[in-house]
């Protein structure tokens, strides 16, 4: 699968589908675009969150975030777990990929002397991120992703 519109051959098998025929328990959580049901990657989850449904990559940050899908997570570990069976948990998280909006302290945990901090939101459209950014900016924004990183890094 390469472009957005791609989908998984029914041939396939996916990799739930050979952990659920050994018994596993499989619960996949996808937050951004391009796991979602119309892609087939769900095959062979017993559970597959993708609520809300971003359609787009540029709705995807908004529409649900990390912290939403931790809780997501811990919700099913407390409730929905099979402790009688091996789990196979599969987390898809949109966050690090855009727009680059870490939560405090991640924020500003990165950002080096000499970076310039501006507007960083709308990703796909600002007019800022372009090819031959200002590297002051282009120093804000990468701590930006780096906080981005470290915040999903330690849900």
């Amino acid at each position: 699968m390469i472009e957005p519109r791609d989908r998984l051959g029914e041939s396939y098998a996916t990799i739930a589908e050979d952990f659920a025929a050994a018994g596993y328990q499989c619960a996949g959580f996808v937050s951004g675009p391009f796991l979602r049901t119309p892609h087939r990657l769900q095959q062979g989850f017993e559970l597959w969150d993708q609520e809300p449904s971003a359609a787009t990559q540029e709705d995807a940050h908004a529409d649900i975030t990390n912290p939403e899908m931790e809780e997501r997570i811990l919700r099913f570990l407390r409730e929905g777990r099979d402790p009688s069976r091996p789990l196979f948990l599969f987390a898809y998280l949109w966050d690090v990929h855009y727009d680059y909006l870490p939560p405090p302290p991640y924020d500003t945990m990165f950002v080096p002397e000499g970076a310039r901090p501006f507007d960083v939101t709308d990703f796909a459209s600002n007019p800022r991120i372009r090819p031959g950014i200002d590297p002051a900016e282009l120093d804000y924004l990468v701590s930006q992703y780096d906080g981005e990183i470290r915040c999903t890094d330690d849900l």
